[in-house]
């Protein structure tokens, strides 16, 4: 009896022993299972989304160059940014959307006053067409066809036109059509901070949008986020910054009213994402 109840002892002891190891065995593949699985994620996402975002590269690019971009280079979804962060951080600023600071690109040259080193285009439309480039001189003057130097260091597009438009149409033309537009702002300048290839000072072209202005600065490193690209701007009359939250992935994806068209002086920041 003794021996039966021994043995039968043992048969369950063993048993037992042998459904611990099973299920140990189980779970021992199941942990191995999922580890293997998110190896190979990590795997897929840091090979896989390459093909893709080159895909999406090539495309991007023919957008961008056939919108007349001069520098297209590719702006990735995902970026890292450690500058600035204390302003956006610590300090308060009013937002408002793109959308409800787009300005018309007319509205901001208007506004523009002019100063040295800036390019400007000249253009004579009537009686004859003539297009010319000018620099503005150390002397804040340009040199404008029939009529030779024209003080414009300080004055507003329109203002230059009319002042052309006067000196033209007394004595050297009838009923002239002027035309003034700002090629590039060498004294007035905008800002790329963050993880950005190339951050620092840029000149203010024509139409410099964000996306533009990012890709003159190379284009986002690979970390972070494209929904995070804030522009600093200074308020008009007040002191301190407003901060502009632009969405450039939205941009990328042919929403391009949520794009902006920079003034001089504004700060583009691209800020750190959460992985």
């Amino acid at each position: 009896m003794v021996f039966c109840l021994c043995g039968q002892f043992l048969k369950n002891r063993e048993e037992i022993f042998d459904s611990t190891r099973v299920k140990a065995r189980r779970i021992i593949m199941r942990v191995l299972t999922i580890m293997g699985l998110v190896i190979c994620l990590f795997i897929s996402l840091e090979r896989y989304p390459d093909e893709l975002i080159r895909c999406k590269e090539v495309s991007l690019q023919r957008h961008l160059l056939s919108k007349g971009l001069k520098y297209p280079v590719f702006v990735g979804e995902r970026f890292n940014a450690r500058y600035l962060h204390f302003l956006t951080r610590f300090t308060y600023f009013p937002i408002a959307r793109a959308e409800e600071l787009a300005k018309p690109d007319s509205t901001v040259q208007e506004e523009y006053t002019v100063g040295v080193d800036d390019v400007l285009e000249i253009s004579i439309l009537r009686p004859e067409k003539i297009v010319t480039t000018v620099i503005v001189a150390p002397d804040g003057s340009i040199s404008v066809p029939y009529i030779g130097n024209v003080e414009v260091k300080g004055l507003t597009l329109s203002q230059i036109q009319s002042a052309i438009q006067t000196k033209l149409a007394d004595g050297y033309m009838k009923y002239p059509v002027i035309s003034v537009s700002l090629k590039a702002s060498r004294s007035r300048k905008f800002f790329v901070y963050g993880e950005v290839v190339h951050p620092g000072a840029y000149p203010i072209e024509e139409n410099v949008t964000v996306l533009k202005a990012i890709s003159m600065a190379g284009g986002f490193t690979k970390f972070g986020s494209a929904n995070k690209v804030k522009v600093l701007r200074l308020k008009k009359g007040a002191p301190g910054y407003q901060m502009i939250k632009v969405n450039i992935k939205a941009v990328m994806n042919g929403s391009l009213e949520a794009d902006i068209t920079l003034e001089p002086g504004d700060i583009v920041v691209v800020s750190q994402g959460i992985f």
